[in-house]
């Protein structure tokens, strides 16, 4: 798809990554009776630090993009785990809405998308052939994905400015096994929790696999 805004990528990837944590402390009980400090002891105030982050950023460059619209193409649960158009209260929808609006007001961007058949492989054929550049980003089934990028219709994410596949928000296993001479054309990272809002099983038969 179109080389642009990958600063922001890397943002939008990192930002399923994480969520702001901070420790809440139990509301105080209303009948309890003050503590006092002991006779002859001079209490001191205590200094506290600010929270801190408990995961990595990526260090990315500081940018403005004028309200660009970053256009994401994918079925509808995919994109059903990458993008939420409200806060209602439940836990894992309000936390990717969160970072996605961090994301959103840090790089001046708004988010859009369009759900598809996400085993059509016609359609992004349809869009590369005809020169369109419409989109920044297809989630389209494993198998499809990695059978159009022998098409050499993707950017090598090894090539994308401010992209770092070592950092936390990268599964490393997914990377060494989607790289074939330093090219890994499309992936499967933290962008979303598709990977974990699903359990896939293979079965096989052990006799017929020894024979």
């Amino acid at each position: 798809m179109k080389k642009r805004a990958f600063c922001f990528l890397l943002a939008l990837l990192v930002s399923g990554a994480f969520t702001a944590c901070s420790e809440r402390t139990a509301d105080p009980d209303p009948e309890a009776p003050p503590s006092t400090p002991a006779t002859g002891v001079q209490t001191q105030p205590t200094e506290t630090e600010p929270p801190q982050e408990t995961l990595p950023r990526p260090e990315l460059p500081e940018k403005d993009y004028d309200g660009y619209s970053f256009l994401l193409i994918a079925g509808e649960s995919y994109l059903a785990r990458m993008l939420c158009s409200e806060m209602n209260g439940e836990v894992v929808n309000d936390a990717i809405y969160q970072a996605n609006q961090e994301v959103s007001d840090q790089f001046n961007i708004k988010l859009d998308q369009n759900a598809v058949n996400d085993r059509d492989m016609n359609l992004i054929k349809g869009y590369i052939m005809s020169g369109q550049d419409d989109y920044d980003l297809a989630c389209f089934h494993d198998c499809d994905t990695a059978s159009m990028s022998l098409n050499g219709w993707f950017h090598n994410i090894h090539e994308l400015p401010c992209v770092d596949t070592g950092a936390a928000w990268w599964p490393q296993f997914t990377v060494e096994s989607l790289t074939v001479n330093h090219k890994m054309y499309y992936f499967s990272n933290y962008i979303s929790y598709n990977s974990s809002s699903a359990t896939q099983v293979a079965f096989f038969n052990k006799g017929l696999m020894t024979d």
